[in-house]
């Protein structure tokens, strides 16, 4: 306490012994002092503004949190987690929002966490233009919507933000959400789009071939997956996923050689084995079905449906 004084009376503007000065003595006042002369100074904002709020000094913590949300939006999840409680009234809330298009994106994101989607959603239409700057906060919204199990909503939003600006992760996105909805053609649409934007991305391809199992059209996913692994060989997803589909559509050797390939990385994959064994079956191959069953079964013999598998 003694230095920072010390300090002061050299340079009465240095935030820093200010700062030190207000920790030393945890007046409020002083906090006050050195939130003033620094008001670019994230961590020092958010100091002041926990140390006001616990004080009961509601104005003077709205003053330096809306410092804080406006450097770092992100911030705005964290503090008032540490804040606020279930209970606390919207109005409460809102005094500690700066009026700017971002943190009230993020404050509408935190709404929807704490279970009020509706008002949340509401605060976002309102508030936060379909703007390219904001594309991102349109992104993390849509995925709060999305964890609140809120898919429709999610969908007419990843709309919205492709108005702002049209990028493929953000067609792919809208895409997933629209498979949600199995809306399929929307989805097949929006992920044809995606592809056009980047095409060297496997994901496109694999939530493609997503869409198109979904719908029915197997071969088709077939062909998308197929483009996947060209694209991304490492992701043995594509491979299984390709492999369950030829089972269904009978083709039994291409489906048994990605399912033997998938088994090698994921020997303990039931899907993945219990598909190879209806394929090597299916093949004539029952000597080698019945070796690959009879493994399973020795480790996980609760497993009621490779019984089944072996009786039939």
């Amino acid at each position: 306490e003694a230095e920072a004084r010390a300090v002061l009376r050299a340079s009465p503007y240095d935030h820093r012994a200010a700062w030190a000065l207000a920790r030393a003595t945890g007046d409020p006042g002083r906090y006050g002092t050195a939130a003033d002369l620094f008001p670019a100074h994230a961590d020092l904002q958010r100091e002041a503004g926990l140390l006001f709020w616990d004080n009961g000094l509601k104005e003077a913590a709205a003053r330096c949190l809306h410092r804080l949300f406006e450097q770092e939006p992100s911030a705005l999840g964290p503090v008032l987690e540490e804040l606020l409680d279930e209970d606390t009234p919207r109005e409460e809330l809102e005094r500690l929002i700066p009026p700017h298009p971002a943190p009230r994106a993020r404050f509408a994101g935190e709404l929807v966490r704490r279970g009020r989607w509706k008002e949340g959603h509401e605060y976002f239409q309102k508030h936060v233009p379909e703007t390219a700057e904001l594309a991102r906060e349109f992104d993390l919204f849509a995925d709060r919507l999305r964890e609140a199990g809120q898919w429709g909503l999610e969908a007419a939003l990843r709309e919205r933000r492709l108005k702002a600006a049209s990028d493929a992760p953000a067609h792919a996105a809208a895409a997933a959400a629209w498979l949600k909805l199995q809306v399929y053609e929307r989805a097949l649409e929006r992920i044809t789009f995606a592809l056009r934007i980047d095409p060297a991305t496997a994901a496109w391809d694999g939530l493609k071939g997503d869409i198109l199992a979904a719908k029915g059209a197997r071969l088709e996913a077939i062909e998308a997956y197929t483009a996947a692994k060209a694209k991304d060989p490492s992701n043995v997803e594509w491979i299984l996923r390709r492999g369950l589909l030829a089972l269904d559509e009978r083709l039994h050797e291409a489906a048994a050689g990605d399912l033997r390939e998938v088994l090698r990385s994921r020997p303990d994959d039931r899907r993945t084995r219990l598909g190879l064994v209806r394929a090597e079956a299916a093949l004539g191959r029952k000597d080698t079905a019945q070796l690959l069953l009879e493994e399973w079964i020795q480790r996980h013999p609760e497993d009621a449906g490779a019984k089944s598998l072996r009786n039939s």
